[in-house]
């Protein structure tokens, strides 16, 4: 015979966790899609707008009733180009892009998870055999899911600091 309530237990404080897995996935989702949204604008905005700082010459310039003086337009691109560059850098180191999607897939396998499991033991005895092993099923899945999310994400900052590496140093003055 087997213990229903101790399964009963289990079953309810990992439905828990899978809430909360599922809260912390939907999280970083968004935080994830906003950075990267976020940082993309910048640094498209920011690459148009520094070339034409440029082309607009160091010399003092009016706009309507201000005058902008000229070591402040000189100083436009160097600070546009410097704030691309370091949102281009974070928006690298932390994988926004692809922590999006990850985290996104992650969330959506693990809700599937939770449909199939629960399709599944409808109508089953908490405890039973079936049940056990659709239990388990489940919690591996999830489990294997959220792993895969992390395996992934770490992957692809390997890959990318490979990449770095591979690349040919470049001669000094070029």
């Amino acid at each position: 015979m087997t213990d229903t309530s101790g399964w009963a237990h289990r079953k309810e404080v990992s439905l828990e966790r899978v809430e909360k897995d599922l809260a912390f996935y939907k999280a970083k989702r968004k935080w994830a899609r906003n950075w990267s949204h976020g940082l993309g604008l910048i640094i498209m905005v920011g690459s148009i707008v520094a070339p034409v700082a440029v082309s607009v010459g160091p010399g003092p310039v009016t706009i309507s009733t201000v005058t902008v003086p000229s070591e402040v337009m000189k100083a436009i691109p160097i600070f546009i180009t410097l704030v691309v560059a370091i949102a281009e850098g974070v928006r690298r180191i932390f994988q926004f892009q692809t922590r999006w999607v990850s985290t996104g897939v992650t969330h959506q396998l693990i809700t599937r998870a939770l449909d199939d499991y629960a399709d599944a033991t409808a109508g089953m005895e908490i405890g039973s055999e079936p049940w056990v092993a659709e239990f388990l099923k489940f919690k591996k899945y999830v489990n294997d899911a959220k792993s895969k999310e992390t395996e992934e994400y770490f992957s692809n900052i390997a890959e990318m600091e490979n990449k770095e590496k591979d690349k040919p140093a470049r001669p000094a003055g070029n």
